[in-house]
């Protein structure tokens, strides 16, 4: 993707994560952008991406953000899962390309399809599989 930010401290998004790993590739003009990660585990390597964040979620979810000034020829690499904002700097406008990778690209992806063909094809094949469960497995499985 291509941006394209006026000058004067513009801003084109409010300050999100992203679902994959992006570099950034600043072409024209120059961009100072503000990235962290957030400082709960539960937030690390999301596998959607975030609504904006007010100032106040900021503060809350990534305490300590990085300060970096990107000029034309500057790339920024940003893990899934970092917050980031930008906004333009001094009298031109800014232009960047984002390329982005490892969209759905994890373990949990990869079992999320897998499972159900593989249990699918066990119940085909597998009579066992589609047997009546014990009258009280529920009891001896601690359910």
């Amino acid at each position: 993707n291509a941006y394209l930010t006026a000058k004067g401290g513009a801003q084109g998004f409010a300050a999100h994560w992203d679902d994959v790993d992006v570099f950034i590739l600043q072409l024209e003009g120059r961009k100072r952008w503000r990235v962290g990660a957030c400082a709960e585990d539960v937030y690390r390597l999301p596998r959607v991406s975030s609504e904006d964040f007010d100032g106040e979620a900021l503060r809350r979810l990534c305490p300590h953000l990085s300060e970096i000034v990107l000029e034309p020829g500057d790339v920024l690499y940003l893990p899934r899962g970092f917050i980031h904002s930008a906004v333009t700097e001094g009298s031109e406008n800014s232009l960047h390309l984002t390329l982005s990778c490892h969209r759905a690209n994890s373990w949990a992806d990869l079992l999320e399809a897998a499972l159900p063909s593989a249990l699918s094809e066990a119940i085909a094949s597998d009579p066992k599989m589609r047997e009546s469960l014990p009258r009280d497995c529920l009891h001896y499985m601690g359910v």
